[in-house]
């Protein structure tokens, strides 16, 4: 039987984990701890813990043994781990030993592979959007403008797109201008994608950004923010859509007010699971 007032956060990059630390006390958690990662996540990002556990990532057996010891059966994987820095990585024994026995190597992969060892451990990766259900959509307009016609279509071609790539682990984003796909994302992530339309295709581009069909939710959720919006506006794209129930966002009162004073529609669409 799972405690279920007790929590592990596997904590990455940027304010994720503190929202869901946030998120968690708020529901009532009474105990929760975070593995942090050296160069990776910040102190301030997880100092509302009860305790902090600081590893090197690329270190497997450190990571499993630090999981043991702390008893919690519920554990969250939450922010960013740069998917670059896989390659760049000083890995252990046990973390060699993991990826040399992957076919196929890539972030889903890599991070399904890492979830199968956590949970070897007895315990249970929960979604990263637990707790997070503040941060959202609802399906339809989240900004104050609605898309035309043509950007309408648009994302309906985006999201085509990612469905039928989905099983070749391109990024969760791509940018559509009249009808041409102009960028998909690898693994540069989002902003720099959406610089790369701006450059490539010019003003008028729509940015889709949703999950891929059969998503695993327990490390990997797309999420916009005030930035994502920032990039769009110097890109020259006009719009960006979303997945309700399936993406967050981030600081959501700036990021639409960001986004009313520069006349960029926010969409979310049906769900599409």
């Amino acid at each position: 039987m799972l405690d279920q007032d007790e929590l592990l956060i596997i904590a990455g990059r940027r304010e994720y984990p503190r929202m869901v630390i946030e998120g968690a006390r708020a529901a009532g958690l009474r105990r929760i701890e975070v593995i942090a990662f050296r160069g990776e996540t910040r102190a301030v990002s997880v100092k509302g813990a009860d305790s902090v556990h600081w590893l090197s990532f690329g270190s497997l057996a450190a990571l499993l043994e630090c999981i043991k010891t702390t008893g919690i059966q519920r554990v969250m994987m939450v922010g960013q781990i740069a998917p670059r820095n896989l390659f760049s990585l000083r890995l252990d024994e046990a973390a060699r030993a993991l990826l040399n026995h992957l076919n196929i190597r890539n972030a889903h992969t890599i991070f399904s592979a890492l979830i199968r060892e956590i949970e070897s451990c007895g315990v249970q990766v929960l979604p990263a959007h637990t707790y997070m259900h503040d941060y959202l959509p609802a399906p339809g307009s989240v900004s104050a403008r609605p898309p035309t016609e043509a950007e309408e279509c648009d994302m309906g071609l985006g999201i085509r797109y990612i469905r039928q790539q989905s099983a070749f682990d391109v990024g969760q984003t791509v940018v559509v201008r009249s009808g041409y796909i102009i960028a998909v994302e690898a693994m540069e992530g989002t902003d720099r994608t959406i610089r790369r339309a701006g450059r490539v295709g010019g003003r008028g581009s729509v940015v889709v950004k949703v999950p891929r069909q059969q998503h695993d939710f327990r490390f990997d959720i797309p999420v916009i923010g005030p930035q994502t919006i920032r990039t769009m506006q110097r890109a020259g794209a006009s719009c960006i859509a979303i997945e309700s129930q399936a993406t967050l966002i981030f600081s959501r009162s700036k990021t639409v007010a960001l986004a009313n004073r520069a006349g960029i529609a926010i969409y979310a669409t049906e769900s599409l699971r």
